[in-house]
Order: C-alpha cells, then sequence, then structure tokens
C-alpha cells in the first residue's frame, strides 16, 4: 500500500507517513508458459511474438508486477494481442488456454512447473530462483535493477518505539 498508492497518484498515502518494522513474507512472482511453447525468455518471446502475437495472464492492471511486466513487454517490443486479469493466475490458466503466458506466484503454479507442464521464462526476484534454475531473471534478461516484491508490517510515522 505505502508504494502502489502513491505511484497511482493517491495523495492520502504517502511514503513516508509509515515507518517499516519487519518484512513478513517474500513473494516471488514467475512469468510461466506452457512448456511446449518455443520461448524460454524475453527475447526468444518478442521474436515469438512478431508473427504470434501472445495474451497475458496477471492479478489486475494496478498491480506493480502487471505494471513492470507491461512496461518490460514495451521496452522490449513483445506484441501482446490482449491481456487479462484473472482472480488467480495458475495452472490452468496457461493450459487450458485462457492466456498464453501468464504472471504468478511461484506457490500457485508449482504444480504444473514440478509436473513439467509449464516452464518459468522469468523470475521477479533478486536471484535465480533454485525450482526454476533456467527462467533469467527480469534484472538479467532487461539490465535493470533487481526487483522482487515482499510484504511487510509498517507503523504510523512517529510510533513510539515501544
Amino acid at each position: 500500500m505505502p508504494i502502489v498508492h502513491p505511484l497511482r497518484g493517491h495523495e492520502v498515502l504517502k511514503k513516508d507517513s509509515f515507518e517499516p518494522v519487519a518484512i513478513f513474507l517474500s513473494y516471488p512472482m514467475i512469468l510461466v508458459t506452457k512448456s511446449e511453447n518455443p520461448f524460454n525468455n524475453f527475447a526468444e518471446l518478442k521474436t515469438y511474438s512478431e508473427t504470434t502475437p501472445i495474451s497475458f495472464g496477471h492479478f489486475g492492471d494496478g498491480a506493480l508486477p502487471t505494471l513492470v511486466t507491461m512496461q518490460t513487454f514495451k521496452d522490449m517490443g513483445v506484441q501482446l494481442k490482449g491481456s487479462a486479469a484473472f482472480d488467480e493466475v495458475n495452472c490452468g490458466t496457461v493450459l487450458n488456454g485462457d492466456a498464453d503466458i501468464g504472471l504468478s506466484n511461484i506457490q500457485t503454479v508449482l504444480p504444473c512447473l514440478t509436473s513439467g507442464e509449464v516452464k518459468a521464462i522469468a523470475s521477479m526476484t533478486e536471484q535465480r530462483l533454485p525450482l526454476t534454475p533456467n527462467a533469467s531473471t527480469y534484472a538479467e534478461q532487461t539490465g535493470s535493477d533487481p526487483l522482487y516484491l515482499w510484504f511487510g508490517l509498517f507503523v504510523k510515522s512517529g510510533t513510539p518505539q515501544e
């Protein structure tokens, strides 16, 4: 909330209104597709999309991972035939063709990663994930700063230490 709301222009919440106390969950996001698809990274996805525009499934247009991914697609020239938000981007989202690629957290797609039905083509993490060592990070593929998502506990600025 302290990050997304200011980015969206909401002035009620400002970054300096809160003080971080702790990180309690990191949230590895990965871009997945069917294992049979002929692309394994953003560069190959761009080339593929030049003849076969792809559909992109995500959690929502205002979500930070979606914004970063859409900007990455734009910067790299990936052609989309469409994008859609889903309540949950899971194995079925890409396996049944609702989306050619899906942005999800690794926990949600772990069963089909383990079975080999889907593959990761990028991770939104600081380092490659042990479960998907062949999928390079967004930063490795784009030259951008490393990016990862986490959830934290915050208090209002000025809250007494005790």
